[in-house]
């Protein structure tokens, strides 16, 4: 029992073994003792106690744990008085039920026995209970009233520093609860805006009606209590009342007329307090007020009020986004949530004092009054602007636009060299980025091993860890000469390299460069970005599982880097320094154990790749290991790693060797399980034969597992003891019992009556099955040849070999041994190494069964699908305007000289774009300086404004075209709109050649050609300009354009050329002199232009009477060709790869061309994981010609091939 408890508590435990009825569940408290709240959640439960003829119910709350009793005594003559019901003295003990002073006096009968003046006994219902002071223990001249120690603020404060520690990932899938839905709900229904005060207005979220008595009485003590500590520091008192009046006169509050509200719902006072803090720029004394003070019934107003989701952003988040602008403007929202009225019926629940004295106001300067419109409308003095001030926590010298760390110099003054210590020290230190990580990890370090050594808080430290803890603490005051910059340079184009690493004896870490581009210096930059350095875990793990978590901690940094500053994946890298963790990031997860595959697949399912760096090199080495404050201005730790400021092309960095990790590391045990069954046929007269031979495709592993099944039945047939003292060893004699009885199975199966008839010692009569060979038994009972070699020197095998059938499963499997053991041997090979040993009836036959079927020679022997040479496209053989179907493609990558008179041998980058008429076979020639979307639109744009615009355009399938077409397509879907006449509406498409089949844009792509062979003799190793190149080119063009195509007539000596198609004349060579007498009247200028206009006709006609019907002549894939077939297994050609390693794909879809025959075709091909095996999902689908691929035979010859499904199974 406890009278200064003021409510009742039953332990959790207790609470389930009696089986307390639950009244309501999770009920915010707030605890407090006499120096330290604590809130927690709790459930109401229903306590029962029973007496002989009372019974008392009473609602107590429940707790984990209730502080247990010191060792008490009795006075001599109590114990000698009364019957007392425990043995005194008593033992410290544990309390599992605590009455409060609500239930107390219920308990309570009477004064019973004083013993003392502070010790007396209390008469209950069970009997006399002590109270009060221990009066056995003497008197101390300075013993204390109150002994009492807390963690829970420490703990407090560390967890908010493990907070900081760990990044958010997923703040967009936070799911409400269902008191934050129901606020939210509310908020929606009671929001309004006021326009005559233009302030939005709502009411307080109840839960439920408040149960709020006054507690006028309680803030009243509290508030004089305030006034008086106001009085003994005048400037606070100042600032305090100051902040009050601004209250007043921006109207945020009113004056309560009668104390007695209207509504009969009840009112409450809220205390308030000040925030003083004279290092802010903006408010200095902020006004806070409790909503948590508790009333008479043990609730507040908090307790009442739905609580909404949390609305701020995370501070680590704005930290980091607070470095990345250039400019930073620090500012407050002048009373925030002040400027929100609340409505009448529930304004009573917000009363507070405020002493409004006029007598008090007088004293405050009338300048230093706010007025309403005056509130915080100034800006900082220069004063103000170069002095520090505090941004989120971080030290910030907006003058020098530095992050410094110098407010905690006089942290080393708190140190008591205890447990307490380190963890208080340890919180303090407010580094969101972890720009100090490496010092912090020191002493979490020393914190990790007050732990391991399980001291008590106030513990002392000693030995090693005492010297480690000092030194340490030492070091704080260094912290001051550390400034780092607050911006950090950075552009769309910045790279940020992120780093991990692992020590084993302290921790792990990561840490973030931005890398980029300085113009003005002309070179790269990198700049610390942020950190975190994390000690290792209690229970010690491999240094591999150590770099792991590491390797985790920077893909989770690269995660978070990418949602808070909206960059792409490609501007990340992350770097590791452990082989092994390279090596298990290139392997499938199932095949890990489960601490590395869970971590691998967290790693993979972020898809940035990971690169090799050497230890020496890694900035995270400093983050794992630890250092002091001299480590933090190494340029290792500021600007990473030295190879960062140099240009990619100079990054030398060693290859990871994979031959030194350990195949078995971190891989799961794979457990093979053999399951055998055995089937004995029931009219079998020797009884041995099993059909075996279905469940096996090798000749090995068909004789090892009978061989096997001989060897357990031996065993079995063994004694107990003898079969334990000999191991079991699979020999040449079970090898060969196996293969004597797959010999004598075949035999049995397809020779029984001529077995029969040999073993009655009768012959084979001539004409029959196996009466050329005269077959005889052998002493092991195998039919073998007779033969007529008896007299000859061969070996006894080859001069009698064992009789077998060919269509018996062995074999099979022994001429497919012979096939694979000889490289794939021919039939020819086959037949001769099977006459060796064995008489296979129609051998031959059986050989070429073999070769025919085997999937290695499959792949070999297959022949590329060919179809007769398609028709030429309309756009090639009707005569339409030049130019208006149009192929176009690049040229590879030329090197060009920046400036003319450039001295230097730094080259950029062009490529020449081609565009070739279909029609006139003419070309239009542009050079571009990067084959980027943007510079190939511009090309286009020229060349129509040049040639006309194209209605068809023909090109592969490179990235640029498809997106060049996406913007044509939408500028003239545009234009079209706009356009009121339809004749004068664009018509344009875009059409793209299979992929990897060149043939099929073989006009554009011998123009390339055309133009490459006498640019390389022209310019050789010449460096041109931009300028210089072009002019080059447009001459090459006008050659190009002058080819003859066909001659004009058999009589003459004149050709048809693309010039002459697309001008009406040649292009005459340069230089071309103008004559002015050569103009010519107007009247001239008509008939010049009737007579063109003839000649050009008749180079059309000439064109299509000549030029056309030289085309007729298909000059390969003359024959009709059988179409592949949806379904049907193929080879797929790959570049660069050897015929065997082609993958094998299923024809999923077929593409018909013009004239109905199967021009190309959609295959499916298997998905693999990044080892290239075959695993479940979706097939992967692509397109290609029938020129790149090989059917198989197995489907040509009628094979069954069952479809591929989404199982990943392997073809």
């Amino acid at each position: 029992m406890d009278s200064a408890s003021s409510h009742s508590f039953v332990t959790v435990s207790a609470s389930s073994v009696l089986r307390c009825p639950i009244v309501e569940r999770e009920i915010d408290l707030s605890i407090k003792s006499l120096q330290t709240t604590r809130e927690c959640k709790s459930n109401k439960v229903c306590v029962t106690l029973k007496a002989r003829n009372r019974e008392i119910k009473f609602n107590a709350f429940t707790t984990d744990h209730i502080l247990s009793l010191d060792s008490l005594d009795m006075p001599t003559h109590v114990k000698q008085q009364y019957r007392l019901n425990e043995n005194f003295p008593r033992p410290p003990c544990e309390v599992d039920i605590l009455v409060g002073i609500g239930e107390y006096w219920q308990l309570i009968q009477q004064v019973a026995i004083r013993v003392s003046d502070t010790f007396v006994l209390l008469k209950t219902p069970w009997g006399h209970v002590p109270c009060g002071t221990d009066w056995t223990k003497e008197p101390k001249e300075d013993e204390p009233v109150c002994l009492m120690s807390s963690t829970e603020r420490i703990a407090k404060a560390l967890e908010m520093m493990w907070k900081l520690e760990e990044l958010p990932f997923d703040n967009s899938s936070h799911e409400l609860t269902r008191d934050e839905v129901r606020a939210v709900d509310m908020i929606e229904n009671l929001l309004t805006l006021d326009e005559e005060t233009s302030r939005f207005r709502t009411g307080l979220l109840w839960k439920e009606h408040p149960d709020l008595r006054n507690n006028y009485r309680g803030v009243k003590t509290r508030l004089d209590a305030r006034i008086k500590q106001l009085e003994e520091n005048p400037e606070l008192g100042k600032a305090y009342r100051k902040s009050m009046q601004e209250f007043f006169s921006s109207g945020v509050v009113e004056k309560v007329i009668d104390r007695q509200p209207e509504n009969k719902r009840g009112v409450y006072y809220l205390p308030h307090r000040a925030v003083y803090d004279t290092t802010r720029v903006t408010t200095k004394c902020r006004i806070v007020f409790d909503a948590s003070a508790k009333t008479s019934t043990g609730k507040s107003l908090n307790n009442c009020l739905y609580a909404g989701p949390p609305l701020q952003l995370n501070i680590v988040a704005i930290e980091l986004r607070f470095r990345m602008r250039k400019y930073a403007l620090v500012g407050d929202i002048s009373k925030m949530f002040l400027n929100i009225d609340i409505r009448e019926e529930d304004r009573d629940f917000l009363r507070k004092w405020a002493t409004n004295d006029p007598e008090i106001l007088k004293e405050i300067p009338a300048d230093e009054r706010a007025p309403t419109e005056a509130l915080y409308s100034r800006s900082p003095t220069p004063d103000e602007i170069s002095a520090e001030t505090s941004t989120l926590g971080v030290r910030w010298h907006p003058g020098k636009d530095i992050i410094l760390f110098n407010q905690h110099g006089r942290l080393s003054e708190e140190n008591k060299n205890t447990k307490t210590s380190v963890a208080s020290l340890l919180a303090k230190l407010y580094d969101p980025l972890g720009l100090i990580s490496p010092f912090v990890l020191l002493a979490r370090k020393v914190m990790k091993t007050t732990f391991q050594l399980k001291l008590d808080w106030k513990d002392k430290l000693e030995g090693e860890i005492l010297s480690d803890w000092e030194a340490w603490v030492e070091q704080i005051q260094q912290l001051e000469e550390l400034e780092f910059p607050r911006f950090v340079e950075n552009s769309s184009e910045s790279e940020y390299h992120v780093f991990g690493d692992a020590s084993s004896k302290t921790g792990f870490g990561a840490v973030t460069y931005v890398r980029t581009y300085n113009a003005a210096k002309n070179k790269y930059e990198a700049q610390l970005l942020m950190a975190r350095a994390k000690v290792a875990p209690m229970k010690e793990i491999s240094i591999p599982n150590l770099e792991l978590k590491a390797a985790l901690l920077v893909s989770e940094m690269a995660t978070f880097l990418m949602t808070e500053l909206q960059i792409s994946k490609d501007q990340i890298y992350c770097w590791s320094d452990n082989e092994v963790t390279l090596w298990w990031l290139t392997k499938n997860p199932n095949h890990l154990v489960p601490f590395v595959a869970n971590r691998v697949e967290k790693i993979q399912n972020i898809k940035i790749p990971f690169q090799y760096i050497s230890t020496k090199e890694n900035p995270a080495d400093i983050a794992s290991r630890g250092c002091l404050v001299e480590g933090l201005k190494d340029d290792l730790w500021l600007k990473g790693p030295a190879f960062l400021s140099l240009p990619r092309w100079e990054w030398k960095h060693p290859k990871v060797d994979f031959s030194k990790v350990d195949p078995k590391e971190g891989l799961r045990k794979q457990h093979v399980f053999l399951y055998i069954s055995l089937t004995r046929p029931m009219n079998n007269a020797r009884g041995e034969r099993v059909d075996l031979e279905d469940y096996f495709s090798s000749y090995d592993g068909l004789l090892k597992h009978t061989a096997t099944l001989y060897l357990c039945v031996e065993r079995w047939r063994m004694k107990k003891e003898e079969r334990q003292m000999t191991a079991p060893e699979l020999k040449d004699a079970h090898r060969a019992k196996a293969w004597r009885h797959w010999i004598r199975a075949a035999q049995d199966k397809h020779y029984a009556k001529e077995l029969m008839l040999l073993n009655k010692r009768q012959t084979i009569k001539e004409g029959k099955r196996l009466g050329n060979l005269s077959p005889f038994i052998d002493e092991e009972g195998l039919m073998r040849v007779g033969g007529r070699l008896q007299d000859s020197a061969l070996p006894h095998t080859q001069k009698h070999p064992i009789i077998l059938p060919k269509e018996h499963p062995i074999s099979k499997m022994l001429a497919q041994k012979i096939h694979e053991q000889n490289q794939h041997a021919g039939i020819d090979w086959i037949h001769y190494h099977l006459r060796q040993k064995y008489w296979i009836i129609a051998g031959r036959q059986l050989a070429r069964s073999v070769v025919h079927q085997c999937h290695a020679c499959k792949k070999q022997n297959a022949r590329r699908a060919t179809q007769l040479m398609a028709n030429l496209p309309k756009g090639r053989v009707t005569q339409e305007l030049p130019f208006s179907h149009v192929g176009v493609d690049y040229t590879a990558a030329i090197q060009l000289k920046p400036h003319l008179r450039s001295k230097s041998t730094a080259t950029i980058p062009g490529y020449i774009v081609i565009f070739t008429c279909l029609t006139t076979r003419a070309i239009h020639v542009e050079v571009v300086l990067s084959n980027h979307t943007e510079e190939f639109l511009m090309a286009f744009k020229r060349m129509v404004n040049t040639r006309g615009m194209p209605k068809c355009m023909y090109s592969d399938n490179a990235k640029t075209f498809k997106r060049a077409e996406k913007e044509i397509l939408e500028t003239l879907e545009h234009n079209n709109k706009a356009m009121t006449i339809l004749t004068e509406r664009y018509e344009f498409q875009w059409r793209y050649s299979t992929e990897l089949a060149p043939h099929t844009g073989g006009i554009w792509e011998r123009m390339v050609k055309a133009v490459k062979a006498p640019l390389m003799k022209v310019v050789q190793n010449a460096l041109l300009t931009y300028i210089e190149m072009l002019t080059v080119c447009k001459e090459i063009e006008g050659q190009v354009n002058d080819r003859p195509l066909h001659e004009e007539s058999t009589d003459s000596f004149g050709v048809i050329t693309p010039s002459l198609l697309v001008l009406g004349r040649k292009l005459r060579p340069w230089p071309d002199r103008f004559d002015k007498t050569d103009l010519q009247q107007h009247a001239d200028l008509r008939e010049r232009w009737k007579h063109r206009k003839a000649i050009v006709n008749q180079f059309w006609r000439t064109w299509s009477n000549r030029y056309l019907t030289s085309q007729q002549q298909r000059n390969k894939w003359q024959e009709d060709k059988p179409d592949v077939k949806q379904g049907e297994l193929v080879l797929l050609e790959k570049e660069k790869m050897k015929r065997n390693q082609w993958p094998v794909a299923r024809i999923q879809e077929v593409k018909m061309g013009r004239d109905n025959k199967i021009r190309s075709v959609i295959l499916a091909l298997p998905p693999r994981d990044a080892d290239g095996k075959i695993k479940k999902g979706a097939p992967l689908l692509i397109t290609r010609s029938i020129h790149n691929i090989f059917p198989l035979e197995a489907t040509r010859d009628g094979e069954k091939i069952p479809p591929l499904q989404n199982s990943g199974q392997q073809l």
